[in-house]
């Protein structure tokens, strides 16, 4: 579900607020004195109707203003919204309206304005408008942002708190709008904006976090999907193979994208994010065998990613035992196919228990090497047998 999201500003604000020609950045001009209801045309013109309209402040906000959206949009039940108004206008005169009166709103004008009416008190400050839009959004919902009206700090206030449901519900910003009275064209036009580029690094703020965090290069391959779909690809085929730890085959997949991200013609934002995933591919190229499993493991140490340091820190030494003595030859002989890898297992293990046990192998510590070795092994099988 898509919801808007608009506020409304206090009583003396409201009293100012007057009729605007917005032009949008589509060429398309919509009337209106409430922004939120020129967003609301807009977008149903945009083939992006919202479900839900969420309206937002306080309860000295000046919420008669709301007949706007059914004079803009219905506005053959302008006299019902006038009636409804006049109340309202009289109770903000006397100071703060009661609940009831945006309940009133809603059940009256719900229907009327197809869209569902969700009308919220808050107070202007993080802790506030967090709890409310926590509250009234669902998991996964898309929202539309109107930053036109209120005071200047409560879209500020909403804008970081999305940020954080991001993470804590799904929520995601599909975009952000502006109605500027202030920012005209030669004619005299209002100018109505689509942040979009805004709310699109917002919504991939989270593939960033796992970029930083965890080198996920498949989580960013969003950012490149719609003007760079080949890219996109690369990153995810390489994101695959390395969560597999199949880093050999990963690095074909890896050349490909730095050789894709390198010759990029993008926008300022898409070059700081490309920056750092260049950063980060070649961070990833460790070299190939034992040698870059080691540097693999080590890496993962640093970063107190425990059960991967333990599994590449053991297959490291297995692999080094491999290379060093030629085991996958000595396997296939006289092995069937479908017992090599036993066979290679049985051999590594013979072939570092007879290597940790020479009293000549590096001590850890002052412990011998088989203990060392004991330790680490009984560490892995710990990590990968879940509950052990």
């Amino acid at each position: 579900m898509t919801t808007l999201i608009t506020f409304i500003g206090r009583t003396e604000a409201n009293r100012a607020y007057r009729l605007a020609q917005y032009r949008f950045e589509n060429g398309v001009e919509i009337k209106s004195k409430l922004f939120a209801a020129a967003a609301v045309r807009w977008l149903r013109g945009a083939q992006r109707s919202p479900r839900r309209l969420l309206v937002v402040g306080t309860p000295t906000s000046g919420w008669d203003v709301l007949m706007e959206l059914v004079e803009s949009l219905a506005p053959d039940q302008a006299h019902d919204a006038l009636e409804w108004a006049v109340p309202v206008s009289d109770a903000l005169e006397r100071g703060p309206v009661d609940a009831s009166v945006l309940r009133d709103f809603e059940r009256r004008f719900s229907a009327t304005l197809g869209v569902q009416l969700d009308l919220r008190f808050t107070a202007n400050d993080g802790d506030s408008v967090f709890e409310t839009l926590h509250g009234a959004l669902s998991q996964d919902e898309q929202v539309v942002l109107d930053i036109t009206h209120s005071y200047r700090s409560m879209p500020v206030h909403a804008l970081v708190a999305l940020g954080a449901m991001r993470w804590l519900k799904g929520v995601e910003i599909s975009d952000i709008i502006y109605g500027s009275l202030d920012e005209r064209g030669t004619d005299g036009v209002s100018l109505a904006r689509s942040l979009g580029s805004t709310a699109r690094l917002a919504r991939h703020t989270p593939a960033l976090a796992q970029l930083a965090l965890v080198d996920d290069v498949g989580q960013v391959a969003a950012v490149y999907a719609e003007n760079h779909p080949r890219l996109a690809e690369q990153l995810d085929a390489t994101q695959r193979l390395e969560s597999i730890m199949q880093f050999d085959s990963a690095g074909t997949k890896r050349g490909q994208s730095l050789g894709a991200l390198r010759g990029l013609s993008c926008t300022p934002m898409e070059a700081a994010i490309s920056e750092r995933v260049i950063e980060t591919l070649d961070s990833l190229n460790q070299g190939s065998g034992s040698s870059g499993l080691l540097a693999r493991a080590k890496r993962a140490l640093a970063r107190r990613d425990f059960m991967r340091a333990l599994g590449l820190a053991n297959e490291a030494i297995a692999l080094r035992a491999v290379e060093r003595y030629n085991l996958r030859a000595e396997a296939m002989k006289g092995s069937p196919p479908d017992d090599f890898y036993r066979a290679l297992n049985e051999l590594v293990r013979i072939r570092l228990d007879e290597c940790t046990a020479n009293p000549d192998c590096p001590r850890n510590s002052g412990q011998p090497a088989w203990k060392s070795y004991k330790i680490l092994r009984n560490a892995r099988n710990s990590v990968m047998h879940a509950g052990a």
